[in-house]
């Protein structure tokens, strides 16, 4: 996924996921360089958001 993509599915700025990689965030939302790009994998972004869920009922 790209920035936008990411940005828009967590509905944040991608100031703030910047911001997140110049920081030690890297443990909160993993990230891949290829050359110049930055990209996510979906299944890591998903991963995390459900990790972080509060009040699941089982």
């Amino acid at each position: 996924m790209t920035e936008d993509e990411v940005s828009e599915y967590l509905k944040i700025s991608v100031e703030t996921l910047r911001d997140w990689r110049r920081t030690d965030a890297v443990k909160v939302l993993p990230f891949h360089r290829i050359g110049r790009l930055v990209r996510y994998e979906r299944s890591e972004v998903d991963e995390i958001v459900l990790a972080g869920r509060v009040g699941v009922s089982s």
